[in-house]
């Protein structure tokens, strides 16, 4: 290969690299929310690492295809087995306001 068309396809790479570059937000977590993933960070188990899986698929995504509006509020919920994430996200940061079990979560709106 010659070095300009080296050269060339490492700029159109660079070009799509940068168009298909995901933009990361920050997570500020409630104290609520702090309190029950410490919860189930000590208990351990497979909803410890689904929840911390979820977490960080938010920081890229905040509308992931499973995300529901909550009605009459400008929230969102995202379940996680049998716990719900309920936050509301800007341009730079995700606000966690409540991760909860089902049952309990949507009194403590």
């Amino acid at each position: 290969m010659g070095l300009k068309l080296q050269q060339n396809l490492w700029k159109n790479g660079q070009k799509r690299l940068q168009n298909n570059l995901i933009t990361m937000r920050t997570i500020d977590y409630s104290k609520q929310a702090i309190r029950t993933l410490t919860e189930l960070r000590k208990s351990g188990g497979k909803t410890s690492e689904q929840m911390r899986k979820e977490l960080i698929k938010l920081e890229k995504n905040p509308m992931p295809s499973d995300v529901k509006k909550l009605k009459g509020y400008e929230l969102y919920r995202v379940r996680v087995g049998s716990y719900r994430v309920i936050y509301h996200f800007d341009e730079t940061t995700i606000f966690v306001t409540i991760i909860d079990k089902r049952d309990v979560v949507y009194k403590n709106l």
